[in-house]
């Protein structure tokens, strides 16, 4: 795992309950709460060379969960010992991947950036909404 990363899980590990908690408290609802917390540090990884710089990482976390405003996206961090996986399930409609730095054209750059494989396309059974996994070793 590079000294990024390495970083990353730390903060992860350090402030997640805090996040959590905050976030809660914020949205009224545990539920949406983990969601939404579980997006944010899917955004901070992905900009982590910027978010562990912010004056306040945590705030950086709770503001980005607070702002999410997704209709339903589940994310799920699996943090081992050489490799971060991550894991996105959406409710989204899809569309055409075009430009840069946003939704999946931006996980992909942001992921092959930190030397990750990325992967993403419709969610299995032709239910609705996408599916996107990047893995970090």
């Amino acid at each position: 795992m590079r000294q990024d990363e390495t970083g990353f899980a730390e903060f992860y590990r350090a402030s997640h309950q805090r996040c959590l908690r905050a976030v809660v408290a914020g949205a009224g609802r545990p539920d949406l709460a983990e969601d939404l917390v579980a997006e944010a540090f899917t955004r901070a990884l992905v900009s982590w060379r910027t978010v562990r710089d912010h004056p306040a990482p945590e705030a950086w976390v709770v503001r980005t969960a607070l702002n999410a405003g997704t209709g339903h996206c589940q994310v799920s961090i699996d943090c081992r010992e050489e490799e971060l996986a991550i894991e996105v399930t959406d409710d989204g409609r899809g569309g055409v991947i075009t430009g840069t730095g946003y939704g999946i054209t931006g996980m992909r750059e942001r992921t092959g950036l930190l030397g990750g494989q990325f992967a993403a396309g419709p969610r299995p059974c032709g239910a609705s909404g996408s599916q996107g996994a990047a893995i970090l070793s």
